[in-house]
């Protein structure tokens, strides 16, 4: 009965130790994502520092490029696709521009024709 008890004891001792050391490590992973959620935290607060900065000022920019140009973007194309109106006040006349459904056709020749229709 006493080497019963004493295995008993010492296998409570052991699950004891390893209940120890579960709990030292679920601290440790704790802290490690404490310190992860403030370190997310301060990022997120340069991200919107950077957006207040940022947006008033592309804002700005597409504001005076449309106003130089004369250029009337239509935004709700798809990605990669150019579209919109291009206003000559000279003529009061307004020439409408879709490059979004000619196939290959590169980034490049689409600012070339939007130029040639900006100097006709």
């Amino acid at each position: 009965e006493i080497g019963e008890l004493k295995t008993r004891q010492a296998d409570a001792a052991r699950k004891i130790e390893e209940m120890t050391s579960e709990i030292n490590l679920t601290t440790e992973t704790i802290a490690e994502l404490n310190s992860r959620e403030v370190q997310l935290q301060k990022e997120q607060g340069a991200v919107q520092t950077q957006q207040e900065i940022e947006i008033p000022r592309v804002s700005y920019s597409i504001s005076l490029y449309a106003n130089i140009t004369g250029i009337k973007w239509d935004y709700n194309r798809e990605e990669g696709a150019l579209a919109g109106v291009v206003g000559d006040e000279s003529n009061q006349t307004l020439k409408a521009f879709d490059f979004s459904n000619e196939e290959g056709i590169s980034r490049y020749e689409m600012a070339e024709k939007l130029w040639e229709m900006l100097e006709n």
